[in-house]
């Protein structure tokens, strides 16, 4: 019975130590894929970081790109500025040159001012009017000029003077500076002047400024602006 139990003791020791050795063995293995997997996951951290930085490398390169072009995009084409201001310039030039103003009003019956020989015919508009419409192609002293031509003011109501021939045009107008200095611009224009039966090349030169974040012509050598 005694030898019986010394054996079942043994037995049970024995058991018990393979237990042991087992979960010490799966303890080690877990602890074996914990640690490496700790590491794997560390590496994996790293290469994300390493990729998360070219990344935002990649990010600020193309945040600066954009940044450049919309300042590009942004930037004035004074070129542009110029052709435009010289074709509105020699449209309303051509107009005041001519004698059907039906857009302006004249008033009825008929009020005229005779001033230095000239005959002007008061309109249902006043002046400030015409030169605010004005200002925003000319500067000085091409305003006082263009204004001068035609226009008369009278107790702050706008009158116009008889003009002379009809029916001409510009067309294939292109512009070239020619120099820059005290923040004007001076230009050189091409075009050709469309009548009625021919069509003759022509030259002119005009200046503009940037006033009060505008551009304006503060000068121009086209029809009776001319010097």
């Amino acid at each position: 019975m005694e030898e019986k139990q010394k054996k079942s003791g043994l037995g049970f020791a024995v058991g018990l130590t393979i237990i042991c050795i087992l979960a010490i063995a799966i303890l080690s293995y877990f602890v074996y894929y914990l640690l490496n997997a700790r590491k794997d996951d560390n590496t994996k951290l790293e290469n994300l970081n390493s990729q998360v930085a070219v990344l935002q490398s990649s990010v600020n390169s193309l945040s600066r790109r954009v940044v450049s072009n919309e300042e590009k995009s942004g930037e004035e084409d004074i070129d542009e500025i110029a052709l435009d201001l010289f074709e509105e310039a020699t449209e309303v030039i051509i107009e005041a040159s001519s004698t059907n103003f039906e857009e302006v009003g004249r008033v009825e019956p008929a009020v005229i001012k005779v001033e230095n020989g000239k005959e002007y015919h008061k309109t249902v508009l006043k002046y400030a009017e015409a030169k605010e419409k004005g200002m925003e192609i000319f500067g000085e002293p091409a305003l006082t000029k263009f204004m001068s031509q035609r226009f008369l003011d009278v107790d702050g109501d706008l009158y116009i003077s008889e003009g002379g021939a009809t029916g001409w045009e510009l067309t294939d107008v292109e512009v070239e500076k020619v120099s820059e200095a005290n923040g004007e611009i001076k230009y050189k224009a091409t075009y050709v002047t469309e009548e009625e039966e021919s069509s003759t090349p022509g030259t002119s030169e005009f200046t503009i400024k940037k006033v009060n974040d505008s551009y304006v012509i503060t000068a121009i050598s086209y029809g009776f602006m001319g010097v």
